[in-house]
């Protein structure tokens, strides 16, 4: 009798611990959805324009290159003649006007550190508004790049696809010709 008295009671233990565990398991999954979804909500939306891009200025490691946006099409500054696949300007535009960063550091140290007292990539924005913001991109950090806005005085981390999207030479954001009659000769 006593052995199967005790028998139960480790039963009963037996259970209630493997209660504990599932308990605490679904627990975790929990919280680490809501850490998630907090990290989401906590990336800063850096830029402050109001509307549509009228033009942006970039400097990458090619070149600086030079945009108008003229009734709805993007244009090279002072050549309204040469047409340019509007899918990557557009793309670089919603990048800018969507620009967020992952953290903003505190207490930076000097923008030497960061790559950005002489930045790899800068981008002239200004809305049709007038509003304008120049945005200076420095070095890698893992995945994300060190960035700061206008005054530099602040400086965060973020910023990787707007650089995926400044990476075009000139010559390449030029529309190419998809005459199927020169491919068939």
């Amino acid at each position: 009798m006593k052995e199967k008295k005790r028998l139960a009671i480790l039963t009963v233990i037996f259970l209630i611990l493997l209660a504990l565990l599932i308990g605490l398991r679904f627990f975790n999954k929990k919280e680490e959805a809501k850490k998630e979804q907090q990290e989401q909500q906590a990336q800063m939306e850096v830029t402050n324009f109001s509307g549509e891009l009228k033009s942006i200025t970039y400097k990458n490691d090619s070149g600086k290159v030079q945009l108008r946006k003229k009734k709805e099409q993007w244009y090279f500054a002072g050549d309204t003649k040469t047409e340019l696949d509007q899918s990557y300007l557009d793309t670089m535009e919603s990048e800018i006007l969507g620009l967020t960063a992952e953290r903003e550091l505190e207490n930076p140290d000097e923008l030497k550190y960061y790559g950005l007292d002489a930045p790899a990539y800068t981008i002239r924005a200004v809305d049709e508004e007038g509003n304008q913001m120049t945005i200076y991109i420095g070095n890698s950090s893992d995945s994300e790049y060190y960035f700061t806005v206008d005054d530099k005085e602040k400086v965060y981390v973020g910023g990787s696809t707007l650089v995926s999207s400044i990476q075009y030479e000139k010559d390449q954001l030029i529309k190419k010709d998809t005459d199927d009659s020169e491919s068939e000769e």
